[in-house]
């Protein structure tokens, strides 16, 4: 998996933070990254995830190349993660590198670069700023009874995004699992539970700072805004990213234009499916890892035709990438190395190698048709690639 996973030392200063998995969050992930870099951000950024079911190799290599660390939650030594948000959030803040994190949820389309929030008075003097979602955390919500608070009535806040020193704030975040886990236990599925820093900072009795100004919303989705009044992240609570489908605009016209170029590169270079390959031997490992490093082929397949091909890391197909051809292996059989190429479900295409470098397949069901692969540049072969 690209990057570290295993947990660092929380020194490496501020740092954005977010968790994703599936192809819905992966989405989301792409373009949160994607609309940061567009806006000037430079913060390093790490996306934790649970396992590669939810974001596998050719995922992690693709979103590193917006310069984001992909890690693994559930490689953490000791750590048995409840999948509900709160803890979800809790956990990778925690585990972090970044001695001063930013986190958003993945689902968050920044409208300017959010890196000033570090410069906030309200977080230089307390450690901790949150933002309000516009509604109450009453006095007779069940929460305050389970951590054995006082009743009392405090502005609701939006998980979606805050910021923490991880060493001022050391009291709250040693309080959150806790906090996480109790809110985990009276949240009904499909309910949306109060904030965990909130309640852990309540519950540690420590400071913490609040946004200047509420946000406002977009249909249903809100917008927080800087000290100036002005857009700066849309929380975009329903308005989720539709991998190839059609998007909801940001409240900026010039962000929205950003964002739809990034999802167009991101259909254009990602199957959209999650790709968990069959098991391999170390001598298919090694085949596939000799084929990515060559990386570019000249490819011929139903309709005759010549096209480049570009074998990725991981499983994933870059250029040249078809309905036949989204994601690929090297499996052992019967003594032999079988290339194999996938749609988004199934086994498509077989190929064997002939000795020289090139591979001759034939199609794994209908429609029939035989494919031929062949390192770009190969000895011999004189193709005309459109």
């Amino acid at each position: 998996m690209t990057g570290k996973d295993s947990p660092q030392p929380a020194d490496a200063g501020r740092g954005i933070v977010i968790c994703a998995g599936g192809k819905r969050y992966f989405t989301c992930a792409w373009m949160l990254v994607s609309l940061l870099r567009h806006h000037g951000c430079r913060l390093p950024i790490e996306l934790w995830h649970r396992g590669p079911g939810e974001i596998d190799r050719g995922m992690a290599d693709l979103i590193a190349t917006r310069g984001v660390d992909v890690r693994d939650l559930g490689e953490l030594a000791g750590t048995a993660l409840a999948a509900t948000p709160e803890a979800l959030r809790v956990a990778a803040i925690r585990a972090s590198g970044f001695s001063q994190v930013m986190w958003m949820d993945a689902d968050c389309a920044p409208l300017a670069d959010p890196e000033r929030l570090f410069d906030w008075p309200s977080y230089r003097d307390t450690g901790l700023l949150l933002f309000g979602d516009g509604t109450d955390l009453t006095a007779d919500h069940p929460a305050w009874a389970t951590l054995g608070l006082d009743p009392r009535s405090v502005a609701g806040v939006d998980a979606g995004l805050l910021l923490v020193d991880k060493t001022r704030r050391q009291d709250v975040l040693e309080a959150a699992p806790q906090v996480a886990t109790a809110l985990a236990a009276i949240t009904r599925p499909g309910r949306r539970s109060p904030a965990a820093l909130l309640l852990a900072a309540i519950l540690a009795d420590a400071p913490f700072g609040m946004a200047d100004r509420p946000p406002f919303e977009v249909e249903y989705d809100l917008v927080h805004r800087d000290r100036d009044g002005e857009a700066l992240v849309q929380h975009r609570l329903t308005a989720k990213w539709n991998f190839s489908g059609q998007d909801r605009e940001t409240p900026s016209p010039e962000t929205t234009a950003a964002a739809r170029a990034a999802m167009a590169e991101l259909v254009d270079r990602w199957s959209g499916a999650i790709f968990v390959p069959p098991g391999r031997g170390a001598a298919a490992l090694a085949c596939e890892a000799a084929l990515a490093a060559k990386r570019r082929f000249l490819y011929q397949s139903a309709d005759g035709t010549w096209r480049r091909l570009d074998l990725h890391p991981g499983g994933r197909i870059g250029e040249g990438r078809g309905d036949f051809e989204q994601h690929w292996a090297v499996v052992d059989q019967d003594g032999r190395l079988i290339l194999q190429f996938y749609s988004d479900i199934r086994l498509t295409i077989a190929f064997t190698d002939l000795g020289d470098g090139t591979w001759r397949g034939a199609s794994c069901g209908p429609p029939g048709f035989a494919a031929r692969l062949a390192p770009e540049n190969c000895p011999g072969l004189t193709v005309t690639v459109p």
